[in-house]
């Protein structure tokens, strides 16, 4: 700084003697920027010329203050003198000269203070500077500075081997440049120069900006070896291009090694050549700088085309970790790669973990590790997206790689639309990854034309929460499948998923490879579950057996496609056993199949099949699942089945308002599912709100839907009407109804009518008030003899029943009224039994009296007036329509074609239904009767091979199971089927009377039947059969014609017409037509038999 003081002394002299000019012209040399504070200080202090006496006032001329002795104390302060007496720190002999001179003037000197003086002024007698020379010319104050001896003035710059010796360090590290810039270069520096160089040494002082940097280089000049290793090293700190003027700097020997070194490094940073890499990556760092050369070498992306062996490249990640240098993503991939070839999986996971990699390094360095853990292929989710389509190509097609990459690479490709030229490579990894969801997204027809069997895995194993949204996308991918089916095989499936499927499906398949997984306990455990839902089983499956066959499983050590089928294969058990159990009527029963349900509902794998399942049994038995209720208010909040769920609970509470509003709401959801099921829907939820005393909104709900009129009955309409009048304040209105409903009838038929009509609410369960008060306000305005003396016996009867409770009473009373009008006296003991103030005993005597009365008058009573009679002894006659007989034909092929001889495991509502009907058959429940036009349609339909394979459109058809059988065994089947449906022989005709009023009881229906037959030819590829009445070709087939005629002819006969029809209760017809089911209300009112079209209605028609 010596030379920067005596710069700035030579401008003050030049300047003249005024202060003010001295200051401004000093202030502008570069040494005067260039100069601390304290040493700035001396320089005003000889601008002021200032000398002893001044110094009492002060450079500025305000008075001093003296002080003796004490401690001086430090203040923030301008003066230059305090800034010069304040500097302790600077070590140059004439500046503490200076400083004592000037603390003496301010303070006197203390004896410590003189000692350190002599000390100061010795070092001074060696020699000082010419500046402080010309300071003690410029100001006198310091005029004891001239007594000692002024060294000679030299042109030689900084030492330039101790300049090299610094520049040991990283260009890029700022803090050290810093340090460096602050030696003054050997070379030869103009004022401009220095003043970049000041510059220079404040920037690197705080954050850098190499623009500036840039522009201050400009100044300096190259044509010197020290100049150009200068510039060089400064443009390398800004990460430039220095190769040149380094390359000239290497001319100088005493350049050379610093300037080799630094061009070592900018050419790493700037071209990395492979042979540098090479080179320094092999080599141990010597200091700073060669450090710095040795990191960039290892951070070269030069490093991928050097054959360094495993233990060389660790050595390079050490050296990096040592020096808190991250990893460049190449050497992690070839570090990663080279610990997987070695088999140090361990290590090559944490390198993948936790080193950066290139994304696409990654995913092929993931896909080659032997287990893919969560954290494995979170990383690889991650990294997937960042890859460029042509690896994700390579990477789909590399054999090499694990099914989990290729499977997310799959994904990615996908979501980037690239897939069109791939979808078989990714249906052959989606199935074989068992990514479901992945698989229902790219298969088409041609896929499914390819691989069919794929198509039933993503129906059986597909996620109901993905599923729900796309049901109708899924059932038709499921139809197309067994149609596409030809063989039981697909390449990218295990013969144990085959076997799985087979059996799920009951598709003739070997299934020794299930045999050899699942073991003998295994198998054993299946087949005992599977052989307990069969027709001839017990229909009880113990829940220990389906344990054993879960710990069979995992004991097999079943794969991801293989676990999930066998789960599903479990699911369908554990709903079959729930719908057995359903049907059984028993309520212990119903409460195991709900927790089964439930239990299901809350598997983690819940699938789309699983939750159709459910959904139909909580519609069929109304079942309360809230498990259930809240999956579909989390996946399906808007779908209809979420609606028939809540109803199902409201139900259970008890709440039938809110059950009407629920299965309403569902009705309007399913519009697009046609009138048929809109119409069944809007029938719940009228009678619910019939149970809700919701009169109003049922009747509302009939008059703007006029195909639910022929839903339910015209009684239950008049009970409607007849509640809403009453409930307005219409009472006389009420009553009425009730007249005009049996006006069309004599008088006794009338007061039959009413008879009925008191007990309607108690037969349906539904509320009595206001109804029945009505209808005995109707029969009092009769107002005849006969009616009088039954009020006598009803009054007698009631009165029994509230005090007497005498059994033999009560008989003699019915037995009077059956004298006149049997069935009256029936109902008094039916009354009687149902009123509930009878013991054990009492409602046993009380049934054996009527049973007894019943087996006398039995003659004289039509089947269609037995239903309301709960006499023990009576059954159900179920007329089995054809399209029942199909469907336990086509399951018995099935059966006796799948290898282990036990059918489909797929318990569907139509297989459901049939067997509930041969169960309470065999249990001596009901009867069964098969008319002619039932078994000719039926012989017709599955005469021989051909026509009974037709039978199958659309389903699959395994053609080695087909080509084995023969015409003799298709009657064998059939003769089978006739023999397990068939009940009693009757032989009779038909009512006159009913065939001729049929045409126009089916005219009166004409716009449901033309909504039918529409919806019939929208199903079919083929005309429909359809009667023409008046020129409408709407009307139900022939052979359903001919059952209708059966069914109201049995429901008017007794056993008059025949001796079977004695312990006859009521007439059924089973069957799924909608022919018979829209209209299923009407025919019971009009002509007095049931129309059953489920394994529930069944149960509840039995009980």
């Amino acid at each position: 700084m010596e030379s920067q003081l005596l710069e700035c002394l030579e401008a003050l002299s030049s300047a003249g003697d005024d202060e003010r000019a001295r200051l401004r012209k000093v202030s502008r040399t570069v040494g005067y920027e260039e100069l601390p504070k304290s040493w700035k200080a001396l320089i005003k202090i000889a601008a002021a010329k200032t000398g002893p006496k001044q110094f009492d006032e002060g450079v500025d001329g305000s008075k001093k203050m003296q002080r003796r002795g004490g401690r001086r104390v430090r203040r923030p302060t301008t003066d230059p003198n305090d800034l010069v007496i304040g500097d302790e720190d600077e070590g140059n002999p004439a500046f503490q000269l200076c400083r004592h001179i000037l603390s003496q003037a301010e303070s006197g000197i203390r004896a410590s203070d003189a000692s350190d003086a002599s000390d100061v002024r010795k070092k001074c007698g060696e020699g000082i500077h010419p500046a402080w020379e010309r300071l003690a010319r410029e100001a006198p104050i310091f005029a004891e500075l001239s007594r000692f001896p002024v060294k000679e003035s030299s042109d030689n710059q900084t030492n330039v081997k101790f300049w090299v010796e610094n520049s040991d360090f990283d260009p890029m590290n700022h803090e050290s440049m810093s340090e460096w810039l602050s030696v003054d270069p050997p070379i030869k520096l103009s004022s401009k120069q220095r003043k970049s160089l000041l510059m220079l040494r404040r920037e690197y002082s705080s954050k850098v900006d190499p623009k500036r940097v840039r522009k201050y280089l400009e100044e300096f000049d190259t044509n010197s070896h020290a100049g150009s290793l200068f510039v060089g090293i400064l443009k390398s700190s800004i990460g430039e291009d220095a190769r040149e003027v380094l390359e000239y700097a290497l001319e100088n020997s005493e350049l050379e090694e610093t300037s080799r070194l630094n061009l070592a490094l900018n050419s790493l940073r700037i071209s990395g050549k492979t042979s540098e890499v090479d080179k320094w990556a092999r080599l141990e760092p010597k200091g700073p700088l060669s450090l710095a050369i040795c990191i960039e070498a290892w951070r070269s992306s030069e490093l991928v085309s050097l054959d360094l062996d495993l233990d060389l490249l660790l050595s390079g990640g050490d050296l990096l970790d040592n020096h808190g240098s991250d990893w460049p993503v190449k050497l992690s991939s070839m570090i990663g790669m080279r610990l997987i070839d070695a088999g140090r999986f361990d290590e090559a996971r944490r390198i993948i973990l936790d080193r950066p990699m290139d994304p696409t390094d990654a995913l092929i360095a993931i896909g080659r590790m032997p287990d893919n853990d969560a954290l494995l292929l979170g990383l690889a989710s991650e990294n997937v997206s960042k890859v460029d389509s042509s690896s994700l190509i390579s990477i789909l097609e590399d054999e090499a790689q694990s099914i989990h990459i290729k499977t997310a690479v799959a994904q990615e490709i996908i979501t980037r639309g690239l897939e069109g030229t791939y979808l078989n490579t990714i249906s052959d990894i989606a199935t074989q990854a068992n990514k479901i969801e992945l698989l229902s997204e790219i298969l088409g027809d041609e896929a499914i034309e390819q691989n069919p069997l794929r198509g039933l895995l993503v129906w059986h194993l597909l996620s109901a929460r993905i599923g729900i949204n796309k049901l109708d996308q899924l059932i038709s991918l499921k139809q197309k499948s067994i149609e596409a089916l030809q063989r039981i095989e697909d390449s990218c499936l295990s013969e144990v998923s085959v076997a799985l499927i087979s059996v799920i499906n009951g598709f003739p398949h070997d299934l020794s490879a299930l045999h050899d997984k699942l073991g003998t306990s295994g198998i054993k455990s299946l087949n005992q579950t599977r052989r307990a839902l069969l027709e001839d089983g017990t229909g009880i499956v113990k829940e220990n057996s389906i344990e054993n066959l879960l710990i069979a499983a995992e004991n097999a050590s079943l794969s991801g496609v293989e676990g999930s089928l066998f789960l599903s294969l479990v699911a369908s058990l554990r709903l079959n056993r729930a719908r057995i159990e359903l049907q059984m009527l028993d309520e212990g029963k119903r409460r195991t199949a709900i927790e089964t349900l439930a239990f299901l509902v809350q598997e983690a794998d819940l699938s789309i099949q699983t939750v159709i399942s459910i959904s139909e049994m909580i519609e069929e038995y109304q079942l309360a699942i809230p498990e259930m209720e809240e999956w579909y208010r989390e996946h399906a909040p808007d779908s209809a089945s979420s609606q028939i769920v809540r109803a199902g609970i409201s139900i259970d509470k008890g709440d039938h308002l809110n059950a009407g509003r629920c299965f309403l709401e569902a009705a309007r959801r399913s519009e697009s599912e046609g009138f048929e099921r809109t119409t069944q829907l809007r029938r719940m939820a009228l009678i619910h709100l019939a149970h809700a005393k919701a009169w109003k909104q049922a009747v509302g709900l009939i008059e703007s839907n006029s195909e639910l009129k022929a839903a339910i009955t015209r009684r239950f309409q008049l009970f409607l009407r007849v509640c809403s009048e009453y409930d307005n304040g219409r009472s006389d209105a009420a009553t009425k109804l009730v007249l005009e409903f049996a006006s069309h009838l004599d008088q006794d038929a009338k007061v039959q009518e009413f008879s009925v009509l008191r007990g309607y609410p108690n037969e349906l369960g539904l509320p009595n008030d206001p109804f029945e008060g009505r209808v005995k306000a109707a029969l009092k305005r009769l107002n005849q003899p006969s009616r009088r003396n039954e009020d006598r016996l009803e009054r007698r009867l009631k009165e029994e029943l509230t005090k007497g409770r005498d059994v033999l009473e009560i008989s003699l009373i019915a037995q009077e009224q059956a004298e006149r009008k049997p069935l009256s006296g029936l109902r008094m003991f039916q009354s009687a039994i149902n009123h509930g103030n009878f013991d054990g005993e009492g409602v046993k005597r009380l049934r054996r009296s009527q049973r007894s009365m019943f087996t006398t008058l039995e003659s004289s009573i039509a089947i269609r007036d037995r239903r309301t009679f709960n006499i023990s002894s009576l059954r159900p006659l179920v007329i089995v329509d054809t399209n029942l007989l199909i469907d336990a034909f086509k399951d018995e092929l099935i059966k006796r074609g799948s290898p282990d001889g036990f059918g489909n495991l797929n318990w569907s509502l139509e297989r459901a239904f049939q067997w509930a009907l041969r169960r309470q058959k065999d249990a001596g429940a009901i009867k069964t009767f098969l008319p002619k036009s039932v078994i000719g349609e039926f012989f017709h339909r599955a005469r021989d091979v051909t026509s009974s394979r037709m039978l199958f459109h659309g389903e699959y058809q395994d053609e080695g199971f087909w080509s084995s059988i023969n015409d003799e065994e298709i009657e064998n089947v059939r003769g089978y089927i006739i023999e397990t449906f068939s009940g009693i022989d009757l032989a009779f005709e038909h009512d006159a009377s009913i065939a001729s009023e049929l045409n126009g009881f089916l005219q009166s229906h004409s716009n449901i039947f033309e909504k039918i037959d529409e919806s019939k030819r929208l199903r079919r590829d083929d005309e429909p059969s359809r009667s023409v009445i008046d020129g409408k070709a709407i009307y139900p087939e022939k052979g359903d014609l001919e059952i209708i005629l059966d069914a109201a002819s049995l429901a008017t006969y007794s056993s008059i017409v025949s001796p079977k029809l004695r312990d006859v209760g009521s007439i059924l017809v089973a069957t799924r037509d909608s022919d018979f089911r829209m209209i299923r209300r009407s025919l019971e009112e009009h002509y007095g038999f049931l129309v059953v079209e489920n394994a529930d209605q069944i149960s509840k028609a039995v009980s």
